[in-house]
């Protein structure tokens, strides 16, 4: 994003957070209740009650988000309000507890908020890194004009490789079929493949440059610029799809337990109004 949720329209957000915290801990600290600062006091109950209003209009943000017209709010200041607001109502949330926990539903509810406010850290850091970084590394490219291009460099290496020698026919046989991209987990999160058969092919018709006749030359140079040319698209291609799991597993990560905030929410408020 071209301007920092942080710091969107000179800070907005960041300060009515501020003043919603500062008010909320003016009353927490204004109180002192016999037994002690808790959830149950006037403050406690008012501070609360903030902290799970705010949390709601925080879930509108995903609804929000997937809505378009000409009377709804830019998204990045949605956005700005979601992360800074967002950060308010963990505060609030902590005062509310009075800084008493138990092995109970009310921390489990707490625990869930914590680690919403974490991953939206972690994805203000995403957005903010991830789509300059795919667009750099898509060098105008789309992933199926990327995939399309890897299709259309296999076919001319083959057809450059049929005119030398049988053992470069085979690197790039198995450069073409046994090219991995994609696969499990570990693989697209981290970019880490232990395949070789591109970097091999490449460096194996390099080494044998130096015995080809004149008639093989040409079809080797050309074959070299063309598996040279192919490693760059894999190594982009591969790039993308990190970056696309990356994406995906903090969005795997955030909604759900955004779900089960809500829902230990709403047990904690029935469980405290009613037993």
């Amino acid at each position: 994003m071209a301007i920092s949720v942080w710091h969107y329209r000179k800070g907005r957000y960041g300060q009515l957070a501020g003043v919603l915290v500062v008010l909320a801990l003016f009353g927490y600290l204004l109180e002192d209740p016999v037994g002690g600062r808790n959830g149950g006091t006037w403050a406690g109950y008012v501070i609360g009650t903030a902290a799970a209003a705010l949390t709601l209009w925080l879930g509108w943000f995903g609804v929000r988000k997937r809505r378009y017209g000409k009377h709804m709010r830019p998204l990045e200041e949605v956005l700005s309000a979601h992360v800074n607001l967002g950060v308010a109502a963990f505060l609030l949330a902590t005062l509310h507890t009075g800084f008493e926990f138990g092995w109970n539903f009310h921390l489990l509810a707490y625990v869930l908020l914590l680690t919403i406010t974490l991953s939206g850290f972690a994805g203000v850091a995403l957005y903010n890194y991830v789509p300059v970084a795919m667009t750099a590394n898509a060098n105008g490219q789309s992933t199926s004009d990327m995939i399309e291009e890897i299709a259309e460099l296999n076919r001319e290496a083959r057809r450059a490789g049929a005119e030398l020698d049988d053992e470069i026919n085979r690197l790039v046989r198995r450069a073409v079929q046994y090219t991995e991209i994609g696969g499990g987990v570990w693989k697209l999160l981290t970019g880490h493949y232990r395949e070789r058969h591109g970097e091999e092919a490449l460096s194996g018709v390099r080494e044998m440059a130096e015995q080809f006749t004149v008639e093989q030359a040409e079809a080797g140079r050309r074959l070299v610029s063309l598996l040279a040319r192919r490693a760059e698209v894999v190594g982009r291609l591969r790039r993308h799809l990190r970056y696309e799991a990356w994406m995906d597993v903090w969005l795997y990560l955030h909604l759900p337990v955004s779900f089960a905030y809500f829902a230990a929410l709403a047990g904690h408020i029935v469980f405290v109004f009613y037993f």
